[in-house]
């Protein structure tokens, strides 16, 4: 991809789909998601789709939310 400055994570393109859900460990202010509280957390950038979507989210200890 030409123009792009690959030199660091930060500077990357993230290419996602429609409808995809990025699950992020945000651990402090640096990437703008959140701060020092947030660590721990579950954060997830939503690229919503043109269509109506659903999901499920299991978590580590079996448990289901939708």
């Amino acid at each position: 991809m030409a123009g792009y400055d690959a030199t660091g994570l930060g500077t990357l393109p993230v290419l996602v789909q429609d409808g995809a859900l990025v699950p992020m460990s945000v651990r402090d202010g640096a990437n703008g998601l959140g701060d020092a509280t947030s660590a721990g957390a579950l954060t997830l950038l939503a690229y919503p789709a043109r269509a109506l979507s659903r999901f499920s989210l299991l978590d580590e200890d079996g448990s289901r939310s939708s």
